[in-house]
């Protein structure tokens, strides 16, 4: 009887263990990849002719300007947020020269529904956080709203070469276009409409 009674706690406090260990796990930090590529794509949501494309666009920006541009997908950044994932793939992959720490990440936590842009030092006057944030919300969220992950990623890395090659981060005209319908579908008929394109003004009239 006594021996019954011993194994019943050890299954039990087998059983506890167990628990706990399945619990750590689910809370376990995703695991920042290898960088083996400047487009690393861990949910398949990309094309392979745009990962292809995005991947020879970024060698040849390296080759001429230096700095170095990266792509992570994840399914999802969980327990942490897509802010600390960023800075634990930044100090693991080290992007940008030595010295200079101009790399920057675009991360997509797909499930998530994040995106962020993470920038080294040596960018930062480049590439701050409020460019950063514009392309995000102006760039590559829309797209991604269509379901058009390939064409989202894609013109977010452009956007951030222009941008760090030191072009001027203007609207595009399809998002000049959307502002525009959102400002007619407030308006009554006869209205002139006036929509600035970061300081350029274009009048549209309300019919």
């Amino acid at each position: 009887m006594g021996s019954w009674l011993h194994f019943g706690r050890i299954a039990r406090i087998a059983v506890f263990g167990a628990a706990l260990f399945a619990a750590a796990a689910s809370h376990a930090e995703v695991a920042v990849p290898p960088l083996t590529a400047r487009v690393t794509d861990l949910t398949g949501t990309l094309s392979g002719a745009t990962g292809a494309r995005i991947e020879g666009e970024l060698a040849a920006f390296e080759a001429k300007k230096g700095s170095q541009i990266a792509v992570l997908m994840v399914p999802t950044t969980a327990p942490e947020d897509i802010e600390q994932f960023g800075i634990r793939v930044a100090d693991a992959w080290k992007l940008g020269r030595k010295g200079v720490d101009d790399g920057a990440i675009l991360m997509v936590a797909k499930n998530d529904r994040r995106v962020r842009i993470e920038v080294g030092y040596g960018l930062e006057g480049a590439l701050p956080d409020a460019i950063a944030n514009r392309i995000v919300t102006e760039t590559i969220t829309p797209h991604f709203r269509q379901g058009d992950y390939d064409g989202g990623v894609e013109a977010g890395v452009n956007r951030m070469i222009s941008v760090i090659n030191g072009e001027p981060l203007t609207m595009a005209v399809h998002e000049l276009r959307d502002k525009a319908r959102l400002a007619i579908a407030h308006a009554t008929a006869g209205t002139p409409v006036m929509v600035f394109q970061h300081g350029d003004p274009a009048v549209v009239l309300v019919t």
